[in-house]
């Protein structure tokens, strides 16, 4: 199968439809699915978005946009009736828009918070500073990306144990696209040869961008960041060889050894 869009529920809008949030903590055994789904099927309730999240507790969020003409009160009634659902709240949007603002902070798996950005208004933001610094405006993309890709190759190394990520690299680029940067393929890894290499499709911070060379230096000081904390003795340097900004139908970056400064402050 290929890869499908991951909608991020944020809000959902159209006038001349009804809409609720439902809020679901129920007990983590089997057949609360089903009868969650015997509520949906009962009352006539279309699901739009939502997620299911085990907790430790072992117990289960359940959080699903949908649209519904019943009561707020008898879906809430309805839902909990159900014998393992211990917790219910639902809430209805106002004027065709809901927004979610049942959920806060927005965390990923170990509890560390993120936040979520438009990208193309994230894009904007580093072309704006391009427009006003100049090359300077490159440097500071790409020593912002090489910290970012340091603290990342760190967070890892300390979580799965830098042997795991050594050996299963790809495994932990595959955090890009699933945290929406671009499509990945890691070409070669290569830490003896001082070599890895990278592919990005659609990588966002070249997306609607034209330029006469290399344009993505935040990625680009990323994956130098993440090689250099993989090969903490060694100067490492990263070059954007193909980008989509200049007519490229993907960007491709390969670290090296060659002319790099360890400070990631002249990247050059």
């Amino acid at each position: 199968m290929e890869t499908k869009p991951k909608p991020v529920m944020i809000y959902v809008f159209d006038r001349d439809r009804r809409f609720v949030h439902i809020v679901l903590e129920s007990k983590n055994t089997p057949g609360t699915m089903a009868g969650i789904g015997s509520v949906f099927q009962r009352l006539g309730i279309v699901m739009l978005n939502g997620f299911a999240a085990g907790e430790r507790s072992g117990k289960t969020l359940w959080s699903i946009f949908a649209e519904a003409n019943a009561k707020v009160e008898d879906l809430e009634d309805a839902f909990r009736s159900l014998p393992t659902v211990e917790d219910v709240t639902v809430r209805e949007g106002v004027n065709g828009l809901l927004v979610d603002s049942q959920h806060f902070p927005v965390v990923m798996e170990g509890g560390e918070r993120l936040v979520i950005m438009r990208q193309s208004m994230l894009t904007d933001m580093f072309g704006r500073a391009k427009n006003i610094f100049g090359s300077g405006g490159d440097v500071i993309l790409y020593v912002q990306g090489e910290e970012y890709g340091r603290r990342a190759a760190e967070t890892w190394a300390a979580l799965l144990g830098e042997k795991f990520v050594r050996e299963h690299p790809n495994e932990a680029l595959q955090t890009l696209s699933a945290a929406g940067w671009a499509r990945i393929e890691l070409l070669a890894f290569d830490l003896d040869g001082r070599r890895i290499v990278v592919r990005l499709h659609d990588n966002f911070e070249c997306l609607g961008r034209k330029s006469g060379g290399p344009y993505s230096n935040f990625v680009r000081g990323y994956l130098c960041g993440m090689a250099q904390a993989l090969m903490p003795n060694v100067a490492v340097q990263c070059k954007e060889t193909v980008c989509v900004a200049a007519g490229g139908e993907y960007c491709e970056f390969e670290t090296s050894e060659e002319g790099a400064k360890r400070t990631g402050l002249n990247p050059f």
